[in-house]
């Protein structure tokens, strides 16, 4: 069996989030329980995708076409062109990782991968470009199967895009296996002063837009002045991701609330620093409205760091008794929450340990090996329908020629 993943996301700003880990983590251990008789193809553009430098395994890497201008024409050069791309492989299944990447016409059955649905539930906020994600949308309603990422993620695509439940399965994500507890105490003190942070710490990982109707930053920096008001002992609120445009916003408000001595903002922190910064913290807080999964919340848990979340969308799901979820969306209840595991040491490790057990259940071999099942499935579905149809380009779960629908 031939499968083709689109490995796109990993040459583009996309690598530093969630899809990045997530395509990158999803390709290392496909290769690794792969049996065989089953070959991956990657596409991809000239640049190797980042993080798949060593990879192991039986898999060609396959260059897509473009016209020289590439640049705001990339979802019409996709939309149009992705057939010609990946025909030229031989395929029993085609993997598309996000739906920015969808095609009109496919020579095969096609796996998407829909990671939440955010420009749906706030769509004044992400939705500017509305005629983008209408075509978008309508075509992911092709798809074969849909994989995804929460039981919360596949409700709101059966409830927002009307794609029937028996073509989505629920495959969870996990948190990189570098995130575990680390044994070595001087490497972490290191990685703190590495990025300038002294004494307590409160980390938060993750986008940091204060316009972001989503991350809520102003709602953790309004709980984070009450909290360094109302103690006598420093602490330090680290707020880790990739500066931007918003970055100067981000100083602008830290600056108003008079908290520029005790905010950081360390930029994105590499792989391998990451699980050395969530050990060190006394705890993490994750204060994001809506999640189709939250990896961060998987990767804190999985270093044992007590975690602090709201209860929304699939944050409950996976966090479950792992950490502490509010039900007021205040920041004096996130005040007080932190200030509780910030008082009480018993307190703290008890949060540590249902952290470490709720994490054991999510890992990328899980992931890896449930994924390979939906490719098999859907490879022997096409080929029965390909045996019983006509020749062509590749009839969906619609019965209808790709392409063609109105």
């Amino acid at each position: 069996m031939n499968i083709g993943i689109d490995t796109r996301t990993l040459q583009i700003h996309s690598r530093y989030q969630g899809i990045g880990q997530y395509v990158r983590q999803l390709v290392i251990h496909l290769l690794e329980r792969a049996a065989d008789e089953e070959h991956f193809v990657f596409f991809k553009t000239k640049k190797l995708p980042w993080g798949l430098e060593h990879l192991r395994g039986t898999y060609r890497l396959v260059n897509v076409v473009r016209p020289g201008t590439y640049g705001r024409l990339s979802e019409l050069w996709d939309w149009g062109l992705g057939f010609l791309d990946y025909r030229r492989e031989p395929l029993d299944c085609l993997h598309i990782p996000s739906i920015h990447y969808l095609s009109f016409n496919y020579p095969c059955p096609v796996v998407l991968t829909i990671h939440d649905l955010i420009p749906l539930v706030f769509p004044d906020q992400y939705q500017k470009t509305g005629i983008k994600h209408r075509i978008l949308y309508r075509l992911a309603r092709k798809a074969d199967h849909v994989i995804a990422v929460s039981h919360h993620t596949k409700t709101d695509v059966v409830r927002m895009l009307g794609i029937p439940e028996e073509r989505i399965s629920v495959i969870y994500e996990a948190a990189d296996p570098s995130c575990r507890p680390v044994q070595e105490p001087r490497l972490v003190e290191e990685t703190i002063a590495r990025y300038g942070i002294h004494g307590d710490y409160i980390l938060y990982v993750g986008g940091f837009d204060l316009y972001d109707p989503r991350k809520r930053l102003g709602l953790l920096l309004d709980a984070f002045s009450l909290l360094a008001a109302s103690r006598k002992e420093k602490v330090t609120l680290v707020l880790c991701g990739k500066l931007g445009g918003y970055s100067e916003r981000v100083k602008k408000e830290v600056e108003r609330r008079g908290l520029t001595s005790s905010v950081r903002c360390t930029d994105y922190i590499p792989a391998d620093r990451l699980p050395l910064l969530y050990n060190g913290a006394r705890m993490f807080v994750f204060p994001s409205a809506y999640e189709g999964f939250g990896l961060p919340l998987v990767e804190a848990m999985a270093c044992g760091t007590p975690t602090i979340a709201f209860k929304n969308s699939s944050i409950p799901e996976v966090v479950g008794e792992g950490g502490l979820l509010l039900d007021a969306d205040d920041p004096r209840s996130l005040m007080e929450a932190m200030q509780a595991v910030l008082s009480s040491r018993a307190y703290a490790e008890e949060l540590r340990q249902r952290a470490l057990k709720q994490a054991g259940r999510f890992s990328w071999r899980r992931t890896a090996a449930q994924t390979l099942e939906v490719y098999r499935r859907v490879a022997r579905e096409g080929r029965r329908r390909r045996a019983r149809g006509p020749g062509g380009f590749w009839k969906g779960a619609s019965g209808r020629t790709r392409g063609n629908d109105s």
